[in-house]
């Protein structure tokens, strides 16, 4: 992998703590080996210093906790299958369907549920991936042992009716949805590391994969935190001075999260202000504006942030690209982290910035303590300070 990197006394690292072998029917086991025990490789990375070593205890890991995912699914089929059949054998057959499609659902290849939906009887019988605990405890650990947890084996083993499948049904559903929930965790931490190691790409993956297995993730009280370690805090100025204005710029604020581009996003007032024209322009351009500023991370580099910003300006509805003409919506970098950015048809700080009073107002509500990186009389001033001397 390279030289090993480790943490500075500056870095404010923050990893999730996991919770998972109570989801995966493992909390009481004893682990022989603790490197296959997922809650503690996530604990020693989270407690390493290396950032090197980190990432290979968050991959292996992952490794492990990759393993349940279609177990999950299997076991769900199995146990819907069997409710099927039993209500099949009591002649109801509206039940019976409905438990035969969720058992494909989860298992599309089901053979058993299939063709009893498509009245055959030429099917093997749908087997358990691992019939007995004892076997799925080998799978899940690689170890051999004696786990004291409430599993649903002996339910199934001592009673097979309705009652009984549709308890372990549920109990599945519920270690299964929680399953996801700490596997997101897991994926996020380790974006965060290759985030420290400049692996961006792949931090991108890993939070596309929390995301796509915690689809409520976004409302978790630690995901701004998580963001904010993957990302660069940017500010956006969004204006607007044709049709709907204030539609337009919530609009505009909804695509931008929605198709994350910014995440964690903050805005500031809005606020009425003329048309900057140059002289002669077409007295219908002179249309007030709605502005505000928005505050959010994102992990794009200055140039895909442009580009996708452009593309919603588009979406949104602008037609007209013209300089100085109306639009329906206008969205430019302010600010991008700490940085000076002079790239083609690309300015960070915004060239105008401190031509105009109301950008440095809402960046003052948004960024007070920003300082202006850019050489010159106010190089270093906070945006706050700024602010005061005009």
């Amino acid at each position: 992998m390279g030289r090993s990197k480790k943490l500075g006394s500056k870095d404010t690292m923050k990893l999730l703590d996991l919770n998972i072998n109570k989801y995966l029917f493992l909390d009481n086991f004893s682990f022989t080996n603790p490197d296959n025990n997922i809650d503690f490789l996530n604990l020693k990375a989270t407690l390493s210093e290396d950032l090197e070593i980190k990432l290979s205890l968050l991959n292996l890991a992952a490794h492990k906790i990759e393993k349940f995912h279609s177990f999950f699914h299997f076991e769900q089929s199995f146990f819907h299958l069997q409710l099927a059949i039993y209500h099949l054998q009591n002649n109801e057959e509206a039940q019976a369907k409905e438990q035969l499609e969720l058992a494909i659902f989860q298992d599309h290849v089901n053979d058993q549920a299939i063709a009893i939906q498509n009245n055959s009887k030429n099917y093997k019988p749908y087997q358990r991936p691992y019939p007995n605990f004892s076997d799925y405890l080998y799978f899940a650990t690689e170890e051999s042992g004696k786990c004291l947890s409430n599993n649903y084996w002996d339910d199934w083993e001592a009673k097979q009716d309705s009652k009984t499948i549709m308890m372990i049904i549920e109990k599945i559903r519920y270690h299964h949805l929680n399953y996801h929930q700490e596997s997101a965790k897991l994926y996020l931490n380790r974006a965060i590391i290759f985030h420290q190691l400049k692996q961006d790409a792949l931090a991108k993956n890993d939070l596309v994969k929390a995301n796509n297995l915690d689809s409520k993730l976004k409302e978790k009280d630690y995901y701004p935190i998580v963001i904010s370690q993957l990302g660069t805090e940017v500010v956006l100025g969004l204006g607007s001075n044709l049709g709907d204005r204030a539609s337009y710029l919530q609009s505009t604020i909804t695509k931008l999260e929605e198709s994350n581009i910014l995440y964690n996003i903050t805005h500031s007032s809005i606020e009425q202000t003329k048309a900057y024209l140059k002289p002669n322009h077409p007295p219908e351009w002179d249309l007030d504006y709605l502005n505000m500023a928005i505050k959010g991370v994102t992990m794009l580099e200055p140039e895909e942030l442009l580009k996708a910003i452009k593309d919603v300006e588009h979406i949104i509805g602008r037609k007209d690209f013209q300089s100085w003409s109306p639009r329906e919506i206008d969205i430019d970098i302010l600010t991008y982290g700490d940085q000076e950015v002079e790239q083609n048809n690309l300015t960070i700080p915004h060239i105008a910035l401190l031509q105009r009073p109301w950008l440095i107002k809402s960046l003052v509500e948004l960024i007070p303590e920003w300082k202006y990186p850019v050489s010159g009389p106010y190089y270093n001033l906070t945006i706050k300070e700024i602010y005061e001397k005009h």
